[in-house]
């Protein structure tokens, strides 16, 4: 007799990656079998857009499809503005199928994984869905931002789920460690998970991905397969919250990442690895030693990317790009956020102009791409400040075929950064106006009068136009991803302006 499956777990829309196969469902599958539980995954954050474009193009054609599909994803982003009825028609009636057919494996718990806020309104759907055809249907939540606040509620989501009988059980942190205590304690409410420590995160199992079908993301050879070497941060950055998450950086071994890399590339084939790791080169020690075996036991045959922090040569001396590239590093995101030095100061980024450059030359030398997330309107940002911004693209649009700029967006006051403490708020006389979910967009701050919404509106605008000039606004990574968040600050702007003129 073969052994039952006890648990699925499924991770849950919106999350804008095309070829990225999840790691948390892969990872806490094998968790769970190394306690013997059987336990199955599914996608349907690639699974959904799949089905709707099925269901959209045989009545309205593969365009209209396309349009429609974007349309549902920029909508489960920011599920408060309007989607055609049609769009979510289609989509409710995929929820509903994708509901019975959970149901109806008779499966003791159904986990749902959530990436951020992105995923809630996925979740609230599927789940009002299963409890409406099995009340007694165990259903489990975790994941990243699921103790935020509900928008247009002062509750977190966590206590809405729970309290509305969607959820029956929450694991808030890290579930490598508590998930099987969970399905066999039968734990109910909220579970809090400790921090997973260095020893922990050593004994953590390879992630397992049998359940994925690798043909839906472009197949082997297009696949980005998610790979986590630390947890954490080595900077506090004032607007950030990842401290909130993890209070401490953790770390893997080199060696350990490396024979993931190798096991996982000699399992199915993979070559293109993405690491989750808020900086690849936080622990600079474990990324050499990883960069060396990758170098020595699979040269040339695997790349990959991830988020990386300027250094200055004391610290990454240019062998340790060379390195880089011969380990296989092809492409790094850094968090520049602003040409100007006085405002990453205070941001707590830790690096300077000089540094800047050492490291972007570095990566130009050894021929690796570099991806620059820009944002603006932070508290202390001057027009002199957004000037050595505009000044800094300007300088690097010439390798703009090497150099790519990611406008983020203007500055949030996000719940949960150290900038919202009271410690900030106070020394930067920052006044809230319009509370809009979890992120404050529209603010004012006594020390920095002239930065109001429209001065920090006028200059995105600015940012963009820029971009545009320099030649740089089309290597943006999801030119689809920043029309929406164009349109999103755009639409802020038409209700603030409403407000003030009292309409």
């Amino acid at each position: 007799m073969s052994e039952v499956t006890k648990v699925i777990i499924c991770f849950t829309p919106f999350v804008a990656i095309e070829n990225v196969i999840p790691l948390a469902p892969a990872l806490l599958k094998s968790c769970l079998m190394e306690h013997g539980i059987k336990t199955k995954t599914i996608d349907y954050n690639n699974l959904l857009f799949i089905d709707f474009m099925a269901a959209t193009a045989a009545t309205c054609g593969n365009d209209t499809a396309n349009d429609d599909k974007i349309k549902l994803g920029n909508w489960l982003m920011s599920p408060w503005t309007e989607i055609d009825e049609n769009i979510k028609n289609t989509y409710l009636s995929i929820i509903q199928r994708y509901a019975t057919e959970l149901v109806e494996q008779s499966i003791e718990w159904i986990a749902f994984s959530s990436f951020s806020y992105q995923s809630h309104q996925f979740i609230e759907d599927i789940t009002q869905h299963i409890k409406a055809i099995d009340p007694s249907q165990k259903i489990m939540i975790g994941g990243s931002n699921i103790d935020m606040f509900k928008k247009g509620n002062n509750k977190r989501w966590v206590d809405h789920m729970l309290d509305s009988g969607l959820a029956d059980a929450a694991c808030l942190g890290e579930g490598e460690t508590v998930i099987a205590k969970i399905v066999n304690d039968d734990l109910r409410g909220i579970v809090v998970s400790k921090q997973l420590s260095n020893l922990d995160f050593l004994e953590v199992p390879v992630p397992n991905f049998d359940d994925y079908i690798f043909e839906n993301y472009g197949g082997v050879d297009a696949i980005q397969v998610p790979i986590t070497a630390s947890k954490g941060c080595v900077r506090a950055c004032t607007f950030c919250d990842v401290a909130a998450m993890w209070p401490k950086f953790r770390y893997r071994t080199g060696e350990s990442v490396a024979n993931e890399i190798i096991t996982l590339h000699k399992k199915h084939g993979f070559t293109n690895f993405r690491f989750t790791d808020s900086l690849i080169n936080g622990g600079l020690k474990p990324f050499r030693q990883m960069n060396q075996i990758l170098s020595e036991q699979l040269p040339n045959t695997v790349t990959y990317w991830g988020q990386f922090i300027c250094r200055s040569e004391r610290d990454m001396p240019p062998k340790d790009f060379d390195l880089m590239k011969s380990g296989g590093c092809r492409w790094v995101n850094i968090g520049i956020e602003s040409g100007s030095e006085s405002v990453r100061d205070h941001m707590k980024k830790n690096f300077t102009n000089e540094d800047i450059d050492y490291t972007a030359e570095q990566l130009l030398r050894v021929g690796i791409k570099q991806q620059w997330n820009i944002f603006v309107g932070y508290p202390t940002e001057t027009e002199e400040d957004f000037q050595d911004t505009l000044n800094l693209l300007k300088k690097y649009s010439k390798y703009n075929d090497m150099v790519l700029i990611s406008p983020i967006g203007l500055f949030k006051m996000i719940n949960g950064t150290p900038i919202t403490t009271d410690y900030y708020m106070g020394e930067l006389g920052v006044s809230v106006q319009e509370f809009n979910g979890n992120n404050d967009i529209i603010w004012t701050t006594d020390i920095n009068t002239e930065n109001t919404f429209e001065t920090r509106y006028n200059r995105w605008k600015r940012l963009l136009k820029a971009l545009e000039e320099n030649g740089q606004i089309g290597l943006y990574s999801n030119s689809q991803v920043l029309k929406h968040r164009d349109k999103e600050i755009d639409n802020f702007m038409n209700h603030y302006r409403k407000k003030i003129n009292g309409h």
